[in-house]
């Protein structure tokens, strides 16, 4: 599943612990979670993914690399 969170560019110097980010999917909002492990993205159904490369422009949008498959929420 791709995450696109519209008409915002989110850097990671951007991102807050705890922070709360709507995707373009209805009603999905990822959750950033940052601590000494690394950062973290979280999907409603609780799978948290780690970044593994970040701040990748490309054309007007960022992505960022998780290592994980983030599934909505059962």
């Amino acid at each position: 599943m791709i995450h696109v969170v519209p008409d915002i560019v989110v850097l990671s110097t951007d991102l807050e612990d705890g922070q709360e980010i709507p995707t373009a999917a209805e009603g999905i909002i990822l959750t950033v979670s940052i601590d000494d492990d690394g950062v973290f993205i979280v999907a409603p159904s609780g799978v948290r993914a780690e970044v593994i490369a970040a701040d990748i422009v490309a054309c007007d949008a960022v992505v960022h690399v998780i290592e994980a498959v983030l599934t909505p929420a059962p």
